[in-house]
């Protein structure tokens, strides 16, 4: 099975703080067929992951805010 066909309707979460990064991994991952949120600290991603269901996230690690969930 193909990455592109296994990732169809996945539910993704991205935490990215720069735009340009933000553009470039959401226009990757919906030629995969994620569907992306985004957002741009860890206190913004412990609030989405609250209130919905994904089944990957991606993040880097020298995003801000992470102690302060």
């Amino acid at each position: 099975m193909s990455l592109q066909k296994s990732a169809v309707n996945t539910e993704s979460l991205l935490v990215e703080d720069r735009e340009i990064n933000q553009q470039a991994a959401v226009n990757l991952m919906k030629k995969m067929g994620c569907n992306t949120a985004v957002a741009t600290n860890g206190q913004e991603a412990w609030y989405t992951v609250e209130n919905k269901h994904f089944d990957i996230f991606f993040s880097g690690f020298t995003n801000a805010n992470y102690g302060r969930c």
